[in-house]
């Protein structure tokens, strides 16, 4: 059986990194909805211990948002920025992009960290987005793709085997 996590949440990112899974932020709910917390920590389980260990705090508290492992490091996007997580120093980087809303999702295809979907608007009148943007690794810079056939929130997104039918046109 495999040992909970110290912080029980939702809506938490989660991504596998040489071996051990983390998750990250999320939203902590309490017995009234609306007192709900949003979540700054990191937790790292190690399936060869069966525990789960607190790692270094997120620069900021993140809910409803995605995480991607790429070249030995956990990236997060959402909420106007993103932050970069180094398991070597125990360590997050943030980084900013001014346009970046919530409830995106992540992948990493061709070397890019690709961004699609997510919301935009006031809570409760939120609205999905189609937009696909991608960050070029090479460049340290932000891009932007072809636009989804329809706009995209709450879903899904992954790369099987680096294939994929060109949608995007990185």
């Amino acid at each position: 059986e495999v040992a909970p996590m110290n912080v029980a949440r939702s809506e938490f990112g989660f991504a596998e990194l040489n071996g051990k899974l983390y998750a990250v932020g999320g939203s902590m709910i309490h017995n009234n909805p609306e007192d709900s917390s949003i979540l700054c920590c990191l937790e790292c389980y190690d399936p060869k211990t069966n525990r789960w260990e607190f790692k270094a705090r997120t620069k900021n508290a993140w809910g409803e948002m995605n995480a991607v492992s790429f070249n030995n490091k956990i990236y997060i996007v959402g909420q106007n920025h993103f932050e970069v997580y180094d398991p070597e120093t125990d360590s997050w980087e943030k980084r900013y992009k001014s346009d970046i809303n919530i409830s995106r999702r992540l992948v990493v295809f061709e070397d890019k960290l690709v961004v699609i979907g997510g919301l935009i608007g006031e809570v409760k009148e939120w609205k999905g987005i189609p937009t696909v943007e991608y960050y070029d690794f090479d460049d340290r810079a932000w891009k932007t793709a072809k636009d989804t056939n329809i706009a995209r929130c709450y879903h899904s997104a992954a790369v099987v085997n680096n294939c994929s039918p060109r949608p995007f046109n990185l």
